[in-house]
This record gives C-alpha cells, structure tokens and sequence, in this order.
C-alpha cells in the first residue's frame, strides 16, 4: 500500500521474522530508544536479536538482514541533510 507507514520494535524477535518472511527488511530503518537506552546498547540488542530463541529451532533472523538495517543511510532516505 503506497504511503502506508508503520512502527515497530525492530528488536523484537517476531517483527523482525515477520519483515524477513515478507522480504521488507529493505523498508526497515534502524532508530533507537534514545534516551531511554544509549545507541550502543540499540545497536548490540539489533545484533543479538535472536538471542532470545537461544539454541531452539525457531528461524532465526539472519546477520546481514540485522547488519543490512544497521548500515542503511536513514539521513538521505529520509532526505535530512547531514
């Protein structure tokens, strides 16, 4: 649906599956929960998002995707002049 915006936790597990099973990780951008958490600590829960399936057989959300969303240029996707 064009125009169509939405939130979500990307370091929620299931979202994260969700967006890779619906091949949209490209729509993702990354934020954090600033100043709730500090940007280390949104970028290493992203890393470790499958963390919290520990050693199940659950799908795990694979590394590039979770680096893919981290690297993503957020500034000049949204237009923002650095």
């Amino acid at each position: 649906m064009p125009g169509l915006h939405a939130w979500g936790r990307t370091g929620s597990h299931n979202m994260m599956i969700l967006a890779q099973e619906y091949g949209i990780t490209h729509k993702l951008l990354f934020g954090t929960d600033y100043p709730f958490t500090r940007s280390e600590e949104s970028i290493n829960g992203m890393r470790q998002v499958n963390h919290i399936i520990g050693d199940s057989s659950l799908p795990r959300v694979s590394d590039e995707v979770a680096e893919a969303i981290l690297a993503r240029d957020a500034l000049s996707l949204l237009g923002i002049e650095p």
